[in-house]
């Protein structure tokens, strides 16, 4: 049968047809007795509709009171948080990809991933009040909750370790470090004994630092961070043995008091040994980390604070409980977005390029507004005058920063027609300023791109070589280029020789004189008077969105407080995004300052349950470790191409394939050095504790040759050493050690050295080759040749082993 039709006679409440829709039509149409009965069940149909409809109304409004209800009072920041989800997809391939989300804790039981039992709207908007008082009786799983891993954090997450306390870090990100892995040129202190030739007062810097904040300047938070900087540096070194002996001038500063590693990148070097440092305690059970893992929301109740709501890369959200949350999510200088803060307070920045990282959206500012916090100089945004630009990539709105050292050591500015327009060593504000001027067409921040408005920064041979290792780290990234004789370089800018031998003549004439018409009166490096000989290294700049000046408000304990000055209790944030330290400008080294200083405020003012005693550095230390493939030179370079990628460093062999992408300083660089050996241009740039992050990287030992190339080991030439010199050599500044016949001087080895610098003193003076077998291979002395000083020759019988 093609059609059929069940009516109820008695009601004609329901009439339901099946089978052909034109037939039906037109029986219908054939039918026109029914029509009566027709419109009668019409008019019940609309009638049932119209209940449905109601009733689906009633639904609706319940379902939009209970969304209400359970959402964050913030729709701003509802806004951000669906915006996120495509900023928390990584690639796939990571190492990070398995297993990031697994939250179980040793010594405070397994945290299943809160979303299993939930509803949709409840997993679209992960926590409600109605569950707070269930969360409030979970006990706290860590002393403190650190969201971020730049220096700020990781600096109160040790802190809180080295107190006998525990942490679980987040990063949102694959790898730890945030912008701090970035900076370049120093951090600031004041005063140090080994600065007093310098004259440096804490009264001059404090004044320095007011100067640049200007009237906006929160004098308390000052006073904070100049007076801590002496001690925040000695900790950095003392505590993580972080070289920081080269003293610099930056912009803006009456002394020198900006300090950096003789080797390698300042940003870089501290947070490697920072990572060292936490992860020492994860074995212990006292740290925890989590990458690709974005904290989403603060829990409190009643004002006190209660823990986290998290989302893993994989979408699982996660409840962790702790009375103490410490934000250093940084800045929003990346965040172009609609809605931003940028574009909230700074629309006329919003399409300028950043040195920040894709991942500076103001993460923790968004949180914490939602509970009250107050913010302060948002609209303060730091211009740097020196981002490089990419030949390769002029367009790209993320830039790599020209350090300002690269002007403190004798660097200059020139404009797109080869002038002088500034006093280089001015504050940033200043020389930004100045180059605005020629962005801007009649005071319009609509940015010119022509050649007129092109800015060239240019260095000495010898302001190079004070900065060789920046120099060649850019040059291998094609940002600076180095060129012979003042025509090189005019032919490379593409500027008259005329004009550049004039700026440079001038420029002599001013440094003899001791000031020029911009009011610069310190001359470093100032090209030889033989332009033709003179060696040149260039690159174009631009200015960049840098540093954000403005954030939440805390106090000089780095408390989270509201606008009525009270805090939110256990909430604590510091860095790049808090506001009221910088003011109206930064200086130069103050922001790897203020977080080093406010992050060790807040880690030795969290309250910690028990003392339970910091590991020693040998339970820390002491892995089993699993014998090593050997790799010969021939299959390290069949692994040469962006996803397959080895590098031979110091005699073991590493994959970087996916390290590439996320090295701070440009998958470039790690991509020149696919399928070689990078020992010597990563000995340029880094020191040897670099390695440590790069641990669980490593695929073998390098193969050794028959004739190994540069072993001083192997040198006929080095010289006898005597017991009587080595024991000369026993403190722990002045170590050497003897491993396997050959003596070498490991005092600046010890201070990367994974375990600590502890195992090493030990054997100071000593014979060490016992203990060195009981934890390495043989191959391992390939990454400590270079520190070899001489062969060991017994002169009157035994010497005093290691282990004695």
């Amino acid at each position: 049968m093609d059609s059929t039709t069940f009516c109820n006679d008695r009601s004609g409440a329901s009439c339901h047809r099946r089978g052909n829709t034109a037939k039906r039509t037109n029986l219908k149409r054939k039918n026109p007795s029914t029509a009566p009965r027709r419109r009668e069940t019409t008019d019940v149909i609309f009638l049932r509709n119209e209940k449905f409809l109601v009733a689906g109304l009633l639904v609706a409004a319940l379902v939009w009171i209970d969304v209400s209800f359970r959402r964050s009072p913030s729709s701003r920041y509802a806004s951000r948080r669906e915006n996120y989800s495509s900023d928390l997809v990584r690639p796939a391939g990571s190492r990070y990809d398995q297993n990031v989300f697994h939250f179980h804790n040793r010594h405070h039981g397994h945290l299943r991933p809160f979303h299993d039992d939930l509803n949709h709207h409840e997993k679209q908007i992960p926590f409600h009040l109605g569950g707070i008082n269930e969360f409030a009786n979970i006990p706290p799983m860590a002393d403190a909750i650190v969201v971020g891993s730049g220096l700020a954090g990781l600096t109160a997450a040790l802190t809180i370790l080295d107190r006998g306390g525990t942490v679980i870090v987040f990063e949102k990100e694959p790898i730890l470090g945030g912008n701090s892995n970035k900076a370049s040129s120093g951090i600031n202190a004041c005063c140090l004994a080994e600065d007093q030739k310098w004259n440096d007062t804490l009264a001059l810097f404090r004044d320095d630092t007011v100067l640049s904040a200007g009237r906006i300047a929160d004098m308390d938070l000052i006073d904070t961070l100049v007076g801590n900087s002496a001690n925040a540096v000695k900790w950095l070194h003392q505590r993580l043995g972080i070289d920081l002996s080269v003293l610099a001038q930056l912009g803006g500063h009456r002394r020198k008091r900006t300090h950096r590693p003789k080797k390698g990148f300042v940003g870089a070097e501290i947070m490697a040994a920072m990572e060292t440092g936490i992860r020492a305690y994860e074995p212990t059970g006292r740290a925890t980390i989590y990458l690709n893992t974005q904290v989403q929301q603060l829990i409190t109740d009643d004002d006190r604070i209660l823990g986290v709501v998290t989302e893993s890369l994989h979408g699982e959200y996660g409840k962790l409980r702790s009375d103490h949350v410490i934000l250093a999510t940084g800045g929003f200088a990346s965040d172009r977005s609609h809605g931003s803060f940028l574009e909230k307070f700074r629309p006329d920045l919003v399409n300028m390029p950043a040195t920040a990282g894709a991942f500076s959206t103001g993460d923790g500012i968004a949180m914490a507004e939602i509970l009250g916090a107050a913010t302060t100089d948002m609209e303060k945004i730091q211009l740097h005058p020196t981002g490089f630009v990419d030949p390769a990539n002029r367009a790209s709105p993320n830039k790599v920063l020209a350090a300002e050292m690269l002007r403190g050591v004798g660097g200059i500015l020139l404009d797109g027609t080869g002038r002088r327009f500034c006093n280089e060593l001015g504050t940033r504000d200043y020389v930004s300023n100045q180059m605005m001027k020629y962005k801007t067409k009649g005071g319009l921040p609509k940015l010119r791109h022509d050649e007129q408005s092109k800015f060239y920064l240019l260095l000495s041979e010898a302001a190079a070589r004070d900065a060789q290792r920046h120099v060649n780290a850019y040059v291998s990234q094609g940002l600076l280029t180095k060129l012979h004789g003042i025509d090189e370089l005019s032919k490379h800018l593409s500027i008259p020789r005329r004009i550049l031998s004039t700026t440079l003549l001038n420029y002599r004439n001013s440094a003899s004189y001791g000031r020029d018409e911009f009011g610069k009166s310190v001359f470093e490096n100032v090209p030889t008077a033989d332009f033709d000989s003179e060696a040149f290294v260039v690159g174009e700049v631009t200015p960049v969105l840098h540093y954000c000046m403005g954030g939440l408000t805390i106090d000089t304990e780095g408390n989270v407080l509201r606008s009525d000055g009270t805090w939110i209790e256990g909430l604590y944030a510091a860095g790049e995004v808090t506001g009221g330290v910088h003011g109206n400008n930064r200086l130069g080294g103050n922001s790897l300052l203020e977080c080093a200083v406010f992050g060790g405020i807040i880690g030795r003012n969290v309250p910690i349950d028990e003392i339970q005693g910091t590991p020693s550095a040998e339970r820390i230390s002491k892995e089993v470790e699993e014998p090593a493939d050997i790799i010969s030179m021939e299959e390290v370079a069949k692994h040469a191409s962006p996803g397959d990628c080895w590098v031979a460093l110091y005699g073991t062999v590493y994959d970087l394939s996916t390290f590439a992408e996320q090295h701070p300083g440009g998958a470039r660089t790690i991509l020149s050095l696919a399928g070689t050996d990078g020992t010597k241009i990563f000995d340029n740039i880094h020191s040897p504790h670099m390695l440590d992050i790069l641990k669980d990287r490593i695929v073998g030992i390098l193969e050794r040759t028959a004739e190994p190339l540069d072993d001083p080991s192997d040198d006929l030439h080095l010289r006898n050493i005597y017991t009587q010199e080595l024991k000369q050599h026993s403190s722990k500044d002045n170590m050497w050690v003897i491993l396997h016949g050959t003596v070498y001087d490991l005092t600046d080895f010890s201070k990367g050295h994974p375990g600590g610098a502890f195992l090493i003193q030990k054997l100071a003076g000593k014979d060490g080759t016992d203990q060195f077998q009981v934890f390495h291979a043989p191959e391992k002395l390939d990454m400590i040749r270079r520190y070899a000083v001489g062969s060991f020759t017994e002169e009157d019988g035994v010497l005093e082993a290691g282990l004695a």
